[in-house]
C-alpha cells in the first residue's frame, strides 16, 4: 500500500538552499581569482631598450624592476652629468650673487632717466573723429568708383 499512497501523495519539498554557505564558497572563488588575474596582469616585459622583471613577493605583494638596455643606460648617465655640470654652473654663479635683502629704499628717482620716446599723449577725440571720418571718407570714395564702374558696363 506505500506504494500507491507514494503515487498519488503530494511529494516532499526539497530542502531548502544555503544560501550562507554558496555565499562563503563564492567570495572564496573571487578572492583567488583576484589573486589569479593579479598574477596575470603583472607580465615580465622585454623591449629593445628596456626591461620590467615582476617578482612575486608573497603575501600578495609584488615588487618591479625596471632596467634600461646598456646603451640606453650609458646615454641616461651622460644625461645626468651634463645635468649635473649645468646646476653646479649655476650655483657656482648664484654663490656669487649678494646675500642680502634687495632693497629701493637708497635709490633716488631721476626724472632725467625717464625713456620717453614712446607714446606720450594719449589722442584726443579731435584727432579720433579726424582718423574716422579719412576712413569713412576713403571707403565711400572707393566702393563709389566700383558702383559707377559696375553701373556703366550694364549700359
Amino acid at each position: 500500500m506505500s506504494f500507491v499512497t507514494d503515487i498519488f501523495s503530494s511529494p516532499k519539498p526539497p530542502p531548502s538552499p544555503d544560501y550562507a554557505g554558496a555565499a562563503q564558497a563564492q567570495g572564496a572563488a573571487n578572492v583567488e581569482t583576484a589573486r589569479v588575474e593579479g598574477r596575470m596582469n603583472r607580465p615580465d616585459v622585454f623591449s629593445p631598450y628596456d626591461q620590467t622583471l615582476v617578482t612575486d613577493l608573497g603575501n600578495d605583494r609584488f615588487a618591479q624592476t625596471f632596467s634600461l638596455a646598456p646603451e640606453y643606460e650609458a646615454q641616461r648617465v651622460k644625461q645626468v652629468g651634463i645635468t649635473d655640470k649645468y646646476l653646479d654652473t649655476a650655483g657656482n654663479y648664484l654663490s656669487g650673487l649678494p646675500q642680502e635683502t634687495f632693497s629701493l629704499s637708497g635709490l633716488s628717482a631721476q626724472p632725467g632717466l625717464i625713456d620717453r620716446s614712446g607714446l606720450t599723449a594719449l589722442p584726443t577725440m579731435e584727432d579720433i573723429n579726424t582718423y574716422a571720418q579719412r576712413v569713412e571718407g576713403d571707403y565711400i570714395t572707393e566702393h563709389y568708383q566700383e558702383y559707377n564702374l559696375n553701373n556703366n558696363k550694364k549700359l
